[in-house]
């Protein structure tokens, strides 16, 4: 989630890869720099970005889940559709989400697993109709 957030022309597994010794590995998840031409992350520049790559992902995630939740919905949203007028205000509020809600503190994005952002994303989604 960092490294794209860092650097987002380089692309993963042409540039850099990640890899984890497996479930008792202490030191955590390894970064594997592949690109001759630009510098790999210090330390102090993956820690400054954590934040902001746990923001941006948490974002990813909440428009990937709308976006779901729109494409769904298209068929209802016809003019000759008996329910469609049901269906607009619901479509809007998934369309109006990114300037409704706030992404949880860096502290709770931090502590959570992907699954778990996920799932309290679902329950930010309005009510279908």
């Amino acid at each position: 989630m960092v490294l794209p957030c860092l650097y987002p022309d380089l692309k993963r597994g042409r540039d850099w890869k990640l890899y984890d010794k497996g479930m008792n590995n202490k030191e955590g998840t390894q970064i594997r720099w592949l690109n001759k031409d630009v510098p790999p992350p210090t330390d102090k520049e993956l820690l400054d970005g954590k934040e902001e790559g746990l923001t941006q992902h948490w974002w990813m995630i909440l428009r990937l889940v709308r976006d779901k939740l729109l494409r769904a919905s298209d068929a209802h949203a016809m003019p000759d559709r008996p329910d469609s007028d049901k269906w607009i205000p619901y479509r809007k509020k998934l369309r109006d989400l990114p300037e409704t809600v706030s992404p949880p503190s860096f502290e709770v994005l931090n502590n959570e697993s992907t699954s778990e952002n996920k799932s309290k994303i679902e329950k930010l989604m309005p009510d279908k109709p």
